[in-house]
């Protein structure tokens, strides 16, 4: 072997060596957390009666849900029907990221994760690429995602993560 290779070689050796095992760091770490499907109620998007802040709400019982669904669909003529929820077994999840003077946003609820001590609901929201400029139509909207899941255990905590779409 010739001496760099032999140099690259006993530097390899030396790194694995001192680098934890695989097996050690993974019984280190916690369990990972479990995922729940997401059902959407709500595929519009935008709302008439806008939720001036950003926001997120977590509805438990019938009452709730209802007046969640008024505000969500009181533009709408004849007025949809209230969609079934069995809170005994489900959850509504709702986020909104307030006014906005476009049409250049939008909001999902991408995963819910059940860890060990509290529940985390992903949220991802889209903007426009701020390095172009984007035609985006001028008009005040309300960006909002309502969603179903099971009703886990535990608190509940919202992520928001800000994703940039190209034009």
């Amino acid at each position: 072997m010739t001496p760099p290779a032999t140099a690259v070689a006993l530097f390899l050796l030396a790194t694995a060596c001192a680098a934890p095992s695989l097996a050690h760091t993974q019984s280190a770490t916690a369990p990972l957390p479990r995922i729940l499907l997401t059902y959407p109620v709500f595929a519009d998007g935008h709302v008439a009666v806008p939720f001036p802040e950003p926001q997120e709400t977590i509805v438990t019982n019938q009452d709730e849900w209802f007046a969640l669904w008024q505000r969500l669909v009181s533009d709408r003529h004849p007025t949809p029907p209230l969609p079934h929820v069995d809170f005994s077994k489900d959850v509504i999840l709702e986020a909104t990221l307030g006014v906005l003077n476009s049409t250049c946003c939008s909001i999902a609820i991408d995963t819910v994760l059940v860890h060990a001590d509290f529940v985390e609901v992903l949220v991802r929201e889209e903007v426009p690429d701020t390095v172009h400029l984007c035609m985006v139509g001028g008009m005040f909207t309300s960006p909002t995602v309502v969603v179903r899941t099971a009703r886990p255990r535990g608190q509940f905590r919202f992520t928001r993560r800000r994703a940039m779409h190209p034009c």
